[in-house]
């Protein structure tokens, strides 16, 4: 199954370091990963949603990944490593900013 992580990796253009980067999964994970002991299911939904692909694909249980999941955007890998990295407060706020942004945003759609 390891063989599959490095396949998507390669496609992507990514190293394990850059996983281990935007994820905060600990690189002992993928080394014991590599040696046949799966990673925990919290770290492989991690895995699976930096990587824009199903847990069941990353397992080799789904020929393909779901085609509709748009991939992120570097701006989006960032912003979720420092969303990952902030406190409590500051993820509180942040999300309260860009709720409003949205809200504006359909606001102005529909007065259009």
């Amino acid at each position: 199954m390891y063989e599959i992580f490095e396949k998507i990796l390669d496609e992507k253009g990514l190293r394990t370091a850059d996983v281990v980067k935007a994820t905060g999964i600990g690189a002992s994970s993928f080394s014991d990963w590599k040696k046949g002991r799966l990673p925990r299911i919290d770290k492989l939904l991690k895995i699976a949603v930096f990587l824009n692909v199903s847990i069941d694909y990353l397992l080799g249980r789904k020929e393909n990944p779901p085609a509709d999941v748009p991939e992120l955007t570097e701006d989006e890998i960032e912003m979720l490593r420092l969303y990952r990295q902030a406190s409590q407060l500051a993820k509180m706020q942040a999300f309260s900013i860009l709720s409003e942004s949205a809200d504006d945003k359909k606001s102005n759609v529909l007065n259009a």
